[in-house]
């Protein structure tokens, strides 16, 4: 539990921060709604944040928190959904992924630059009626500390995808099905998905 901490400090002060002057790009700092929002690097310098009202990630310095500052931001989609970076030792946020409604698709990213590497669809067949499903939405994005690889939750399909990044480029992509709107997905204390 005292791990969170940082996460919650870096979470509440964000939120109380003016939102950032750059005109049109829709960039806020808030906390919303969706799936993990927010993700706070390894070493907690680092603050990813998904924008849903401009499909923006962005990646701030907060090594001050009282200041943050802007390093990168990416456009991934409409709706920006979630955001995470690598979380598997000796992978510590070489990697960031994105997921947004539109397109269907995830974004693995440079975790140091936002530099989009590999993009992924989501696009699949229903875990039910095993109906070919053309947009399924990205809902929410976890990393794994016990494996290379990102949980990602595709909605309309019921689909969990274990996305192992060891090489990025070849990406092995495991499907579990789940249930048809997904939607949260995370850790519990026992480190249960």
């Amino acid at each position: 539990q005292l791990a969170l901490v940082p996460v919650a400090l870096v979470a509440l002060l964000a939120a109380q921060c003016p939102p950032v002057d750059r005109p049109g790009s829709g960039a806020q700092l808030y906390l919303s709604p969706q799936s993990n929002p927010m993700a706070l690097s390894n070493d907690g310098t680092r603050l990813y944040v998904a924008n849903t009202t401009s499909g923006t990630h962005t990646m701030l310095d907060v090594s001050n928190p009282f200041q943050p500052s802007e390093v990168a931001e990416i456009k991934v989609g409409l709706e920006a959904r979630s955001v995470e970076t690598s979380r598997y030792k000796g992978f510590e946020d070489k990697y960031a992924v994105a997921g947004a409604y539109w397109p269907p698709q995830f974004t693995i990213m440079d975790g140091a630059t936002l530099e989009p590497l590999k993009i992924a669809s989501t696009r699949g067949m229903t875990v039910d009626t095993q109906e070919y499903h053309p947009e399924p939405r990205v809902a929410a994005i976890v990393a794994s500390h016990e494996h290379p690889e990102f949980i990602v939750n595709v909605k309309e399909t019921g689909q969990i995808l274990l996305v192992n990044y060891e090489d990025i480029q070849n990406l092995k992509v495991t499907t579990i099905g789940a249930a048809r709107f997904l939607h949260d997905g995370g850790w519990d204390s026992t480190q249960r998905y």
